[in-house]
């Protein structure tokens, strides 16, 4: 949950310049109170939202940051992944 929690941060922290909600989800998954399943509901919630943007370069940060979370979500399912690997996807979303 560690490396999909600080994924999700990270995406956040890039969206709330273009999506008004993505600041108050911050709070939340920054939050004691944050779940493995509460991520996967905000990551559900992320990919419902794309379709709303209609800016074509603030919907495309979304699509890449939403690609770098499934990533994540499948490599953990997978196996724990490497402080590297983690970098190297992370590094992806900029």
């Amino acid at each position: 949950m560690d490396y999909k929690k600080e994924l999700v941060i990270k995406v956040l922290e890039k969206l709330q310049w273009y999506w008004d909600l993505a600041e108050d989800l911050l709070v939340i998954v920054k939050s004691s109170y944050c779940t493995d399943d509460l991520l996967d509901s905000l990551i559900r919630l992320i990919s419902k939202s794309i379709k709303t943007v209609k800016k074509w370069n603030e919907r495309k940060l979304m699509e890449k940051s939403l690609i770098q979370i499934q990533k994540i979500k499948e490599m953990e399912e997978k196996s724990k992944m490497s402080e590297e690997d983690l970098d190297k996807l992370l590094e992806g979303i900029d």
